[in-house]
């Protein structure tokens, strides 16, 4: 037996693994599949048991607290979060927002209705807004132009994505030499290891 979940592609090691019927209604994935970066057996086991035990654990939580794992995600945790509130009719506010009044209100409101850990932090304004990273950013990029290679095969959308990416890695490298050296000599920030996009 080759080991739970495990598929080999080329000599790499890959974790593929439909959603258990039982988590189809917090997990819309249908198949998930990582690559475990190994050519050695032994070490795509242990990685795979790793990553089954931790989607175990997710899907049993997203399913306790009957949301959909893809709501686990910060930016529509933290929309859902502002939802939270107006239903309970206040104003979405972060934390240090809210004045010793307002919060009084709040926490009467959950207690007269026995909210759960999740709704008790959105209304009390404990979930935090999400910072937009790079590869955030990207991705959504991404979703807006993925109509411009409907017609391309899969490699070619692969091979173009990867071209953007690298593109924002080396802008991204770019970017953290100069603040490195900004608050140096002046010199320093022309002098500091030039990064060619051609590489």
């Amino acid at each position: 037996m080759r080991g739970l979940h495990l598929k080999q592609r080329r000599g790499w090691w890959y974790y593929q693994r439909c959603v258990p019927d039982r988590y189809k209604s917090v997990d819309s994935s249908g198949l998930i599949t990582f690559a475990l970066k190994t050519r050695n057996l032994s070490e795509a086991k242990l990685r795979a048991a790793e990553i089954s035990l931790e989607l175990e654990e997710k899907w049993a939580s997203a399913l306790e607290q009957g949301e959909p794992l893809q709501d686990h995600k910060p930016e529509k945790r933290f929309q859902a979060a502002k939802k939270m509130q107006k239903k309970r009719g206040f104003d979405p506010k972060p934390t240090e927002q809210i004045t010793d009044d307002e919060l009084l209100e709040r926490l009467r409101s959950l207690l007269e209705t026995q909210a759960k850990p999740q709704e008790q932090k959105a209304v009390l304004g404990m979930v935090k807004k999400p910072e937009l990273s790079m590869q955030a950013a990207f991705d959504r990029f991404w979703e807006h132009i993925k109509e411009e290679w409907v017609n391309q095969s899969h490699d070619q959308k692969r091979t173009k994505r990867n071209i953007y990416l690298k593109a924002i890695r080396l802008n991204s490298r770019a970017c953290c030499q100069i603040r490195e050296y900004s608050d140096g000599d002046s010199d320093l920030i022309r002098t500091a290891n030039p990064i060619s996009l051609g590489q």
